[in-house]
């Protein structure tokens, strides 16, 4: 990224940052069959180039899309489990913007996605000393970049639901983000965290509002906020595999939050469908209104029933990791 004017004078930063960003969307078997098939996982030219366009023209000869499509290279799978895959992304950038974003994307049956990506420079930054500040304007990219990519490789019926939960706002759905550090400046005591209000004003722009500070060692520290985490220290990436599978059920309870929001739209639709039944008579067209909402609240209801039957089943396997 290279449109960054202003001279920053941070107050915290962090040495060699990994990010790993999690969410979950609605996904089975079927689900995940569908996307290795897409994928050509057992092709011998495997990934491609994606998009979500649907072609209106499938007769003719050539295709035309706008610019900025996914281009996928597959990792492993396993065809009942998961995939891995690296994404490319080649969205267009504004002018004087220089961008090289690797994404590599886990995706389990159950759901659950995962997004990782090593931050190896940010305008002039060192990658052993990029402030918060820095990184918060890249999590921003990373956030439409992730969901526009993962929206090129859900199925039509994934994105019906997906809409429907957001109501048409699915590319700014809230992620997870764990931001994995070799170390923090400066590493001082728990409370200076949550009581400096220079250090609570830059932590905020990363992790929305603070919960809480841990001090594991001399050297290690958690800081967990309400819409991300830090984890620094030389032992916190031993326990990765323990921090993504929880950085997992935060993205999870994300979707329930937004279910439960839905779930009140839904409730405010029928008291509306309610009355206008009650004042049927004020218009002669009322029926057909009435009708018309009732279809789309009869859909919407066994859309929501779907979405918590799949949160359901997606915890029957979960597990947590032992300790390293």
């Amino acid at each position: 990224i290279s449109a960054l004017n202003d001279d920053l004078e941070p107050a915290i930063t962090l040495s060699n940052v990994n990010l790993l960003v999690a969410e979950w969307i609605p996904a089975g078997a079927n689900q995940l069959s569908y996307l290795m098939d897409r994928l050509g996982v057992l092709d011998r030219c495997q990934g491609g180039l994606f998009t979500a366009q649907i072609d209106s023209a499938p007769s003719k000869s050539k295709f035309m899309c706008p610019v900025g499509l996914t281009q996928v290279r597959i990792l492993d799978f396993d065809l009942s489990e998961a995939i891995n895959f690296e994404a490319e992304i080649q969205f267009p950038e504004a002018p004087g913007i220089v961008q090289v974003e690797f994404f590599g994307m886990h995706m389990e049956v159950s759901g659950a996605v995962l997004i990782g990506m090593k931050v190896e420079a940010v305008e002039k930054a060192r990658p052993e000393q990029i402030s918060l500040d820095l990184l918060s304007r890249v999590v921003v990219d990373v956030m439409n970049d992730s969901s526009r990519i993962i929206d090129d490789l859900l199925s039509e019926y994934q994105r019906v639901q997906m809409n429907m939960v957001y109501r048409g706002e699915s590319r700014n759905r809230e992620k997870f983000v764990l931001y994995l550090a070799d170390s923090i400046d400066p590493m001082t005591k728990a409370e200076a965290y949550m009581n400096d209000s220079q250090y609570v004003a830059e932590l905020r722009q990363l992790l929305g509002d603070l919960q809480s500070v841990h001090c594991l060692s001399s050297e290690d520290i958690v800081i967990l906020g309400s819409k991300a985490c830090i984890a620094a220290g030389p032992r916190c990436r031993g326990n990765e595999e323990l921090l993504s599978r929880f950085i997992i059920l935060c993205a999870r309870e994300n979707f329930v939050k937004v279910i439960f929001t839905r779930l009140k739209v839904l409730n405010a639709s029928l008291l509306h469908i309610r009355d206008l039944l009650l004042r049927h008579q004020e218009h002669p067209n009322r029926g057909t209104v009435i009708r018309d909402l009732l279809s789309d609240t009869s859909r919407d209801i066994s859309l929501l029933s779907e979405l918590q039957e799949y949160l359901v089943e997606s915890l029957h396997g979960f597990r947590v990791p032992p300790l390293p």
